[in-house]
């Protein structure tokens, strides 16, 4: 629980930092499985989104997106993840989950909270703030 606020503390700084001039705080890195996600990183209300795509980098993990419904899929094992885009409920299996944001598409791409999805496949986030880093990693 501490490092969750810890985490939403940073992110809040971060965002709040950006507000000023544009050059007044260095550009957030997200780090997948040590691959840099290069474009689509948001953070709405605090919260860190990435796109949907980020998560193809981890192992035995199934991506599939309904244009129709606007609604990702994301497998992995014995996990699957429903989201819907605008809607603050997920599913986590058969469990709904309360979302602080909801998925988004930002420039046509589907933009997903990256903490929710990641720790929900298994996978360990850490913040570098010296570095404005997130790590993630498998």
């Amino acid at each position: 629980m501490k490092r969750k606020g810890l985490l939403l503390f940073i992110v809040m700084l971060l965002s709040l930092s950006m507000i000023g001039t544009a050059s007044a705080a260095p550009k957030l890195r997200i780090m997948v499985n040590n691959s840099s996600v290069d474009v689509g990183v948001q953070i709405v209300s605090g919260k860190t989104l990435v796109p949907l795509k980020a998560f193809e980098r981890f192992k035995n993990t199934s991506i599939q997106w309904d244009a129709n419904t606007k609604q990702a899929t994301i497998a992995r094992d014995s996990m699957k993840i429903k989201l819907t885009v605008g809607s603050r409920t997920a599913w986590k299996n058969s469990e709904a989950v309360q979302l602080d944001v909801s998925a988004k598409i930002v420039d046509g791409r589907v933009a997903v909270p990256l903490r929710f999805i990641a720790e929900a496949l298994g996978a360990r986030v850490t913040v570098d703030a010296a570095t404005n880093t997130v790590w993630v990693q498998e």
